[in-house]
């Protein structure tokens, strides 16, 4: 009858829809990994044209199957086979990890696999109903994306620098006052290291200006977020994004207190170590002065108090005069 047949023919549609939908899911879920692998590759491949070496932290790509979203392996720098000990510390992140043309590369790739996952998937009304995998596509790349630049690039940068630093001074009497034609010391913290803090600085800033964006009409992935109106994806974004910088800002700040420790321990080594020199080679102070570096009586502010904190403002100058 045609009720028989109108009946068959809906539940064939339904069939044939199905079928549709799940072959479709699978083309994405394929694409999807394609996408994320291939990013790694060329994320690894900008890091080791810059000129240092990766080796595996962690390897998850082995533990899960094939059909399954790929999660790639965190990278770490290998320093065994990178020359990143002693002086030349600050030279190999400057020169490396931190040099401008290195570092940007991935945020490169990263826009183009952005690009081409809205193009698989869609955006905005041509997504249709399936909005949802557009959103989570846009979120595994940014995810992805984070990982890498926070662990494989700036965590060991930050680490390098932290332990590049030696809080303790050198146990010699410091020879007073320094000679201002020489170079002056560093107080325990070279100038480089603000350098790369700031070479730090800037990374995150166009990373975030280049990837996230500022909301509608950035063509970056709030942007493409908010248009696909997954409210789990973007929250989700957030999370990576916020948990990002705060990692980043946590060993930034650990970094900065430790040169602090350190150029306070030289100024010590410098004032008091120094001092003491000045009167056991007969420099009489007036009996009202009450250290090696206090201010005598009847004295100018304009006029040096002791070779010690002249020596001591000579430095700090030398070091935080850019």
């Amino acid at each position: 009858s045609s009720s028989d047949s109108r009946n068959s023919i809906s539940g064939l549609i339904q069939f044939l829809t199905s079928q549709e939908n799940a072959l479709t899911n699978g083309h994405r879920r394929g694409y999807l990994n394609l996408e994320l692998r291939h990013l790694h590759h060329e994320c690894c491949c900008a890091l080791e044209e810059s000129g240092v070496k990766l080796s595996y932290l962690t390897d998850t790509s082995k533990r899960r199957g094939f059909f399954a979203e790929f999660v790639a392996p965190v990278m770490n720098l290998d320093t065994e086979s990178s020359s990143v000990e002693g002086a030349n510390v600050y030279d190999f992140l400057l020169n490396t990890l931190l040099k401008p043309t290195g570092w940007r590369k991935p945020l490169v790739h990263a826009t183009d696999s952005l690009a081409r996952a809205r193009l698989m998937f869609g955006s905005g009304a041509d997504a249709g109903n399936d909005r949802d995998s557009t959103a989570r596509a846009i979120t595994a790349i940014y995810s992805q994306v984070c990982i890498f630049l926070g662990k494989s690039l700036l965590s060991p940068c930050l680490d390098f620098l932290q332990d590049s630093l030696k809080e303790y001074p050198p146990d010699s009497i410091p020879q007073l006052p320094f000679d201002q034609k020489q170079l002056h010391m560093s107080l325990g913290v070279d100038r480089q290291f603000w350098s790369c803090l700031e070479r730090i600085y800037s990374s995150c800033k166009a990373f975030d200006d280049e990837l996230w964006g500022k909301g509608r009409g950035s063509s970056r992935v709030l942007d493409f977020l908010e248009e696909a109106g997954s409210a789990t994806s973007l929250t989700v974004a957030k999370e990576r994004r916020l948990r990002f910088f705060r990692d980043v800002e946590e060993r930034g700040e650990a970094s900065v207190l430790r040169a602090l420790d350190t150029i306070s321990s030289h100024v010590r080594w410098i004032l008091v170590k120094g001092g003491e020199s000045m009167f056991a080679n007969g420099d009489k102070r007036p009996a009202s002065a009450e250290g090696p570096y206090a201010l005598p009586e009847g004295s100018s502010l304009s006029s040096p108090i002791s070779p010690a904190a002249k020596s001591l403002a000579d430095a700090l100058q030398f070091h935080f005069n850019t």
